[in-house]
Order: structure tokens, then sequence, then C-alpha cells
């Protein structure tokens, strides 16, 4: 059964891998060409924009298109990932709903407090690190496709699909997999791959110091949500509740 388990989880982190950094673009770049198809644009030009081998500024039209494939292209992939999750990691989220109702005095308490506190300093941070330095790529990003009719799956994609997704990644395999590591490598090698992925987009676009300053909210995030998920008895809602928290105030801030 452990074994099965294990199987089960790494085909589970291969979907994930695949999908995010190859699946993903060519859902962006299917869905680019299909719309700018229809619209008449320059099919191969935004497809190269999407590749980032497109040299120039897109105009407004453009810019549109590419962002709304970037939105349903990142939409799909995490779907994907999202439905896998349900089907190979059910077990894992049995197992610790079980935890959830065996510990229910624990949790009622110890996941509100958790919440408010990931949310609030996190938000904090973020907003200190804002005053000194602009958005990373990966927020622009999401911002601009806010702006399209990608918006309402984008919604649903980083307040349900992304923090599931994530946890299970970075807080529940991760935690798995170096068991056997002391507990401060098992922190930072869960900071370390969550980080990454949410910051390499920015690479080369900022000066040093503001591409570090960039990297403090998510190295905070990452350690402040492995904490929650080790001291919650490695149960994998509390991280994920924390995350949908921090979500959908980070949406709401979008549109205010």
């Amino acid at each position: 059964m452990v074994e099965k388990r294990d199987k089960l989880r790494l085909i589970f982190i291969g979907i994930y891998v695949l999908c995010i950094f190859l699946v993903g673009s060519l859902f962006m770049i299917g869905i680019g060409a299909i719309i700018a198809n229809a619209k008449g644009m320059n099919t191969a030009q935004i497809v190269g924009y999407i590749l980032g081998t497109t040299k120039g500024t897109p105009t407004a039209d453009e810019t549109y298109v590419i962002n709304t494939a970037k939105g349903y292209g990142n939409v799909f992939a995490y779907l994907v990932v999202f439905i896998s999750a349900i089907f190979l990691m059910k077990e894992d989220f049995k197992e610790d709903f079980i935890s959830l109702k065996t510990n229910v005095k624990f949790y009622r308490l110890y996941i509100p407090i958790a919440v408010v506190l990931f949310t609030g300093i996190a938000y904090l941070l973020s907003y200190l690190v804002g005053l000194y330095v602009p958005d990373s790529e990966n927020q622009t990003v999401i911002e601009n496709i806010m702006k399209t009719s990608a918006m309402v799956p984008m919604i649903i994609s980083t307040v349900i699909f992304a923090p599931v997704i994530e946890e299970l990644i970075y807080r529940k395999c991760v935690f798995y997999y170096t068991r056997n590591f002391k507990i401060y490598v098992r922190y930072i090698i869960s900071i370390i791959l969550f980080t990454l992925p949410h910051i390499l987009t920015s690479i080369g676009k900022f000066t040093v110091g503001q591409y570090f300053l960039m990297t403090v909210p998510y190295i905070l995030d990452a350690f402040m949500l492995a904490l929650i998920y080790h001291k919650g008895k490695y149960n994998v809602y509390t991280s994920i509740a924390c995350h949908i928290a921090n979500n959908i105030l980070a949406v709401i801030l979008v549109f205010i």
C-alpha cells in the first residue's frame, strides 16, 4: 500500500512539472493562435510574443490576446493537475480529513488562527516590499490576465486550483520525501522549491537589489506555510486553508 502511494505521488509530481513547464505553454500557444486567427492578427507574431521570441512591444489589442491566452493556458494546465490530484492523491486527502475529524478541537482553533496570522503577515510584508520594488513578473501577469475574458477562470485557478496543488506538492510531497532529513533542511527545500517558480520569470528584468527584495515575500510565505503545515500535525488542509485565504485577499486587492 505504501509503495503504491509513493508511485502515485511521484506520478502526480511528474504531471505537475510537465503541465506547469510544458503543457501550460502549449495551451497558451494554441489558444493564442486560435484567437489571433479569429481576429485576423498575425498568428506567428502573437505566438512569438507568448514565447518571448518576438522583439518589440505588442499593441493594446495584441497584449489583450496574449494575456487572454496566458490566462486560459494557465487555467487548463492547473485544471489537468487538479483533476489528477483528486485521483492520485485521494488517499492523502482522505487520511488528512480523518485527522481533522479526530482532532476537531485542535483544528477548530488552530486553522482560523493560522489563517488570520498568515494572511495578515503575508499582506503586510508584500505591502512593505511593494513600497520599494515593483510587482514581480508573476504578479504583473496575473493582474493583466484579470483584465481579460479569462478573468473568471483565472480567479478560480488562483483561489482554488493553485493553493490545493501547491500545498500538495511543496508541503505534502516535499515533507514526505524529505522525512529522513533534519526539520530545518525540510523547511529549506520546501521554501526553495516554492519560491523558484514564482520568481523565475522576473530574472533579468530588474536590478539585483530589486530582484532580491522581490523574493522576500515568497520566501516568507513559503516559510510560514511550511510552519503551519508542520505545526498543524502535517495536515495539508491547514496550509491549503491559509493559502486560499491569502489568494482571495490578493484577488480582492487587484480589483480594489
